[in-house]
């Protein structure tokens, strides 16, 4: 069993796909005002990754053996 990994650029781009194809669906079955709302969720909880991404990342700067 192999353990692969995507890079960011990857991850990027896939996710970039997903939301492309997410859109598209939305705009078919979602009034306007649903899609907006969901947009500003989604927008909200990618920052809030992000951050929580940065918060490990100096926690791991600052003690790198815990």
């Amino acid at each position: 069993m192999t353990n692969s990994t995507l890079t960011r650029p990857d991850l990027e781009r896939a996710t970039r796909s997903y939301q492309s194809r997410l859109l598209e669906a939305m705009k078919s079955q979602y009034p306007l005002d649903q899609q907006v709302k969901f947009l500003h969720l989604q927008a909200d909880a990618e920052s809030l990754l992000q951050q929580l991404q940065a918060m490990k990342q100096q926690r791991q700067a600052t003690n790198p053996n815990g």
